[in-house]
């Protein structure tokens, strides 16, 4: 058994569970994190017209942009895209769906220079930015059944 003294002097098994949590917190991150760089780089191999891709799973964000992409919005706006309009934008058109309407699938925004196609999931949402001449109910749709497959 190790017994650790912290810096008030207490010792005890308690401190060494602490920071082994820690640890095992920071390994489960980059686990999860590397788990979202795979599926964002499945669904850029869906469609040559995914401009962005954007995972936003218990709280973590992780984003790609493609290079070259012309009327880009700035990758801040994005974040807050994420991280504020689209969980809104989720559970508000979720709330009416639930009324009457079924539940909500997906959300599917047009924007003048892309559309944007936002999936909810239990644990958060996926979102994909789609050029404007493509049919991104289509490309959706794929993006689901990747994520309905893979996770």
């Amino acid at each position: 058994m190790l017994w650790l003294r912290n810096k008030a002097g207490k010792s005890g098994i308690g401190n060494l569970k602490h920071e082994y949590a820690k640890l095992k917190a920071i390994t489960d991150f980059q686990k999860t994190s590397k788990k979202e760089i795979l599926m964002i780089n499945k669904i850029f191999s869906l469609s040559q017209n995914v401009r962005y891709v954007a995972i936003y799973r218990d709280g973590k964000l992780e984003t790609r942009s493609k290079e070259g992409t012309v009327g880009s919005s700035g990758s801040e706006s994005d974040r807050y895209e994420e991280l504020l309009v689209n969980p809104t934008l989720l559970t508000l058109a979720a709330q009416r769906g639930n009324i009457d309407c079924g539940g909500l699938e997906y959300l599917i925004i047009r924007y003048g220079n892309f559309f944007q196609f936002v999936l909810p999931t239990p644990w958060g949402h996926v979102s994909v930015c789609i050029e404007k001449d493509a049919d991104p109910v289509a490309i959706g749709l794929k993006v689901k059944s990747l994520i309905k497959e893979d996770w």
